[in-house]
């Protein structure tokens, strides 16, 4: 009969991107990606983020992210953002659930940044709907993203990258000037 609480860390998400090219203008979001779970094994919403690991009274119930080691030269966080260096290699966070002083559970995650010189195979971020009517065409936008992709997963890369993009018939609803 008690009301769901927050009691553990499922996990983050599957749309999480754990890997960065080593450009310090990219950065992947972790706050928003952690799952949790209530004392009955079921999925609940997020207790409050602390990104400055506050102290807090015996009742406060929230979450936090570390660095695990101090002196990382890899990544940056900055109110649950990771950004990547110019440095290639990888980091490992701790995102630790806490009521009060006392650490309920934790979770290691680690981040990778990857030398952009050495992604050779892309891929295009899941698009939108196209419409394709005559009255609409040339009014209905997308932007387009590509990653890097690294032994199957997901590489965030600077759109910079993309040097062409090219569509074969039935797509009239593209603005080819966005």
């Amino acid at each position: 009969n008690d009301a769901p609480v927050v009691t553990s860390i499922k996990g983050v998400s599957s749309d999480f991107v754990s890997m960065l090219a080593n450009d310090d203008s990219l950065s992947t979001r972790l706050d928003d990606k952690v799952q949790f779970l209530d004392q009955y094994g079921e999925d609940i919403a997020a207790p409050a983020f602390d990104a400055n690991d506050t102290a807090n009274t015996d009742s406060d119930l929230d979450f936090t992210i570390k660095p695990k080691d101090a002196s990382n030269t890899v990544t940056d966080l900055n109110n649950g953002v990771i950004s990547a260096s110019t440095t290639a290699g990888t980091e490992t966070y701790e995102i630790i659930l806490k009521k009060g002083t006392s650490v309920l559970d934790t979770l290691e995650v680690t981040v990778t940044v990857v030398d952009k010189t050495k992604i050779t195979a892309f891929g295009i971020d899941d698009l939108n709907k196209f419409y394709t009517d005559d009255a609409g065409a040339l009014t209905h936008t997308q932007q387009i993203k590509i990653h890097g992709l690294v032994d199957g997963k997901k590489v965030v890369v600077p759109q910079s990258m993309a040097k062409h993009f090219s569509a074969s018939n039935g797509l009239l609803g593209i603005n080819p000037t966005t």
